[in-house]
């Protein structure tokens, strides 16, 4: 007859688990009572192992935790080789315990993650497409700027130019930009140092959520601004324009209207603040080449500024370099799901650690995996 193996389930908890300014004790703390009732619904024989980290929301706070979390594993295997090891992971508790588990440092074999509330967050390498389209806003942004203090400062002598030959200038000026940022961009993307795909494991993964998450919602309206903003901004740039669908046609049309009212009602209020002496042709120009594309550009990383803060990604100078995902389980990874909408939990649904019908979930999870009953 088989041997049953202890079970040792490591615990991780999640972004601010104590709280924004730590005045709480964590779902992983021996005190807490939500411990206590995870440790009712498990078997008598189960021995839990917390890890702890910062819970700061950042990319690079998530990063070292997964490095500590594999030393954790490691040491905890090494000492318990023949334990069933289990994680029971939280919010981005889980995306630590996915990223450690993609590490090939980690060679022992974890019998499998649950993942509780997780959204799976990335940070992979764009495609040259949204690269170029990120740079491309932020050149707009500058050369906005740029032109701004040109027509401040010279502009009675810009008043001496013919109109055809000023929008001549910055026509050249323009294409100029476009080539340059493409030819930027076309070289960067060899050289980005982020993964093309993201994490992935063999370690079997088991998904428990809540409906009407409030951490999810929140980062699923995120993403869906940047999709947006991103779609708006590149359906503004007249290249690549696709012909041949009416739909995207009418699309380009009306992003590229609304940039065009919005660009020379901006040059035409700061014609009046900062260069009144500029002509009616001038500020149109302006209006058209230069201000309607930086809304563009502005529209696209106001939007991806949303979701990098959303997500913790505070390396602003590398966001024109990156891309970010949140799903709601990782890509090409087939797991078990199960969502719950009658919580019972006291504050934010965040929180199913809370309701007793998911830590008898978990009690259920766990006994199966140790049975190896657990179908993957």
């Amino acid at each position: 007859m088989e041997t049953i193996a202890n079970i040792r389930l490591h615990l991780v908890h999640g972004t601010w688990s104590k709280g924004l300014l730590n005045e709480n004790s964590s779902w992983v703390d021996p005190d807490n009572i939500c411990y206590k009732n995870l440790l009712n619904n498990l078997p008598k024989d189960v021995e839990l192992e917390a890890f702890t980290w910062s819970g700061r929301n950042s990319f690079r706070a998530r990063e070292i935790a997964s490095e500590k979390f594999i030393t954790h594993l490691t040491t905890s295997i090494k000492k318990h080789p023949f334990d069933c090891h289990i994680i029971l992971a939280h919010s981005h508790g889980g995306t630590i315990a996915l990223k450690a588990l993609s590490n090939s440092k980690l060679n022992n074999p974890i019998r499998a993650l649950i993942c509780l509330s997780t959204p799976f967050t990335d940070l992979s390498r764009p495609s040259r497409a949204r690269l170029q389209a990120g740079l491309m806003a932020i050149a707009t942004i500058l050369y906005a700027l740029y032109w701004t203090c040109i027509c401040t400062i010279f502009a009675n002598y810009i008043n001496l130019y013919k109109p055809i030959v000023f929008a001549t200038i910055i026509a050249l000026k323009d294409l100029f930009a476009f080539v340059l940022v493409t030819r930027i961009a076309l070289a960067l993307s060899k050289k980005s140092k982020l993964p093309h795909s993201r994490e992935s494991t063999d370690v079997p993964m088991i998904l428990l959520r809540g409906t009407r998450d409030e951490a999810s919602m929140v980062l699923s309206l995120a993403q869906l601004s940047d999709t947006l903003c991103s779609t708006f901004a590149i359906h503004q740039s007249t290249s690549g324009i696709n012909i041949k669908k009416p739909l995207t046609i009418a699309g380009y049309a009306c992003s590229y209207g609304i940039c065009l009212i919005a660009g020379l009602k901006l040059s035409i209020t700061l014609g009046n603040a900062l260069y009144p002496g500029a002509s009616t042709t001038l500020i149109g120009i302006l209006g058209v080449f230069v201000y309607a594309p930086a809304i563009a550009g502005s529209i696209y990383t106001i939007g991806y500024s949303i979701l990098a803060f959303s997500t913790g990604h505070l390396d602003i100078k590398s966001w024109p370099f990156s891309e970010i995902e949140v799903e709601s389980e990782p890509l090409n990874k087939l797991c078990q799901m199960y969502t719950f909408s009658n919580l019972e939990v006291p504050n934010f649904r965040h929180g199913i650690y809370n309701d007793h019908k998911v830590l008898k979930k978990v009690g259920e999870i766990v006994k199966a995996i140790r049975l190896k009953q657990f179908q993957h």
